[in-house]
């Protein structure tokens, strides 16, 4: 009777995070990986580190950040594909050295942002760059392009107070009606469970989708949930957008850089799109995977607005910093 193959192993740095720990559930749902996550000692106690421990996760403790090679080689050691969530900002390029010294087999670079070309938002070319790095490392990789988050296409209920992050996504930005690639924190998993585990994806790109609808579509949806009225939530031109847009120098925050370019990009260029996705060389989920099935707009907007999630910190800290 011959040995049933042992399955791979992924490791995601980090588990913490809301995109980290999603995909580590659609991991561990889809039953086809052995799941491990990169943990910093500070967090080691936080409840879905203990929670992922109890369902199977072998926890890492360090950081992808440790300045010591011989620490990076010890996290990835043994690992078959490496997943990074972390903020743009983070240098990558000491793990993926590790990951090649270690052999791993697939490196999955921190994108998770929707599709765009160079030289449009600087936030996404140090992702490009990257990428380009792992290429030159001649590195086994797969980069996994993702719609616009459909949380953040929802407006928060008057009731909430929001912080300056948060209070963004109330703003409808352009005309509303451009259509754009949509991607849920609920399915998210899914779509990477499905991805990491066919060999057709390896050394190639993704757009990984759950379908397309406008600004205004979301906003309907909201209104219909929640009975609220938005109308009366602040708009944003796509004038307004352009004019600061050009006007970015020097002096401008990194705050505001990185949402009037992602603005820009998404409200006025429109390149959220299949049709971006393609022209950057892209596979298309839907097509490598027809019998996925996505959960509906308006049920993750139920889940919405019954537990909003609050967001921010990290650019919120990050402007700090400026």
């Amino acid at each position: 009777m011959s040995e049933v193959p042992e399955k791979p192993l992924v490791l995601i740095a980090s588990i913490t995070g809301r995109t980290g720990s999603a995909i580590t559930r659609g991991l561990l749902d889809s039953g086809n990986f052995r799941v491990a996550g990169v943990v910093r000692p500070s967090s080691l106690s936080r409840p879905v580190v203990k929670e992922f421990k109890e369902l199977g996760v072998e926890i890492r403790s360090g950081s992808i950040e440790d300045s010591d090679p011989s620490k990076l080689d010890e996290l990835v050691k043994d690992v078959d594909i490496l997943v990074l969530t972390v903020l743009f900002h983070t240098d990558q390029r000491p793990i993926i050295l590790a990951s090649k010294r270690q052999g791993v087999k697939r490196v999955v670079p921190s994108h998770w942002g929707p599709p765009c070309p160079r030289n449009v938002m600087n936030m996404n070319d140090l992702k490009l760059d990257i990428q380009d790095f792992i290429r030159d490392q001649a590195v086994g990789y797969t980069f996994i392009m993702i719609g616009c988050w459909f949380e953040l296409m929802l407006p928060y209920s008057a009731s909430i107070q929001t912080n300056i992050i948060e209070s963004l996504q109330n703003v409808l930005k352009g005309d509303g009606n451009a259509r754009v690639l949509s991607t849920s924190l609920h399915s998210i998993g899914a779509h990477v469970a499905l991805i990491l585990a066919d060999p057709r994806t390896l050394n190639q790109a993704v757009i990984a989708y759950d379908g397309n609808l406008s600004p205004r579509e979301a906003r309907s949806i909201a209104e219909k949930i929640t009975g609220e009225d938005f109308s009366g939530y602040p708009k944003l031109s796509k004038e307004d957008i352009r004019q600061r847009y050009d006007s970015i120098d020097e002096s401008t925050s990194i705050l505001d850089r990185i949402t009037t370019q992602y603005s820009y990009s998404i409200h006025v260029r429109e390149d959220c799109s299949l049709e971006t996705a393609k022209g950057l060389g892209a596979l298309n989920a839907w097509e490598l995977y027809p019998e996925f099935t996505p959960v509906p707009f308006e049920e993750r907007a139920k889940a919405f607005y019954r537990n909003p999630p609050r967001w921010g910190k990290g650019l919120t800290a990050l402007e700090k910093q400026d």
